[in-house]
């Protein structure tokens, strides 16, 4: 849904609210935080918030996540 949200695939397009539900996945440690921590570094990568790209890399890392470049 967050990817959804994020890209506006099928439904409206609201980044905000997308990245909230990935930190949210990231935050209550749900199955899928790891893929999230992942989503958000590059989210952030790409917004040009390098500090908050790496953070999310490392969140993304200790799930046992690698974030390629």
């Amino acid at each position: 849904m967050a990817s959804m949200l994020y890209e506006g695939r099928g439904t409206a397009q609201d980044k905000e609210k997308s990245i909230s539900l990935y930190e949210n996945l990231v935050e209550t440690k749900a199955h899928d935080a790891g893929e999230a921590a992942t989503r958000l570094s590059k989210i952030y990568k790409e917004e040009g918030d390098d500090t908050k790209a790496r953070e999310y890399e490392k969140l993304a890392q200790s799930f046992g996540y690698k974030v390629t470049k």
